[in-house]
């Protein structure tokens, strides 16, 4: 793994929050932030779907209803 360094802002409540998990598990900073992106992508990458395909599965659900269910036997 490759470190990049760069510069980013935070609110200061939120990275004395982070900093304190660090030295609570030992840990370096970057550790705890490379974790953390981790864990976002991996939410994001998992993401509902949006709500405009949901409306379009609801409309066809409501259209289709009964077709669906013979499909299914």
């Amino acid at each position: 793994m490759t470190l990049i360094k760069f510069g980013a802002q935070a609110d200061e409540e939120l990275l004395e929050e982070i900093r304190a998990l660090a030295d609570k598990e030992n840990a370096k900073l970057y550790a705890i932030i490379n974790e953390a992106f981790k864990d976002l992508l991996d939410k994001r990458k998992q993401a509902k779907p949006r709500k405009a395909v949901m409306g379009h599965f609801a409309e066809s659900l409501a259209d289709y209803d009964s077709l669906y269910k013979k499909l299914a036997k």
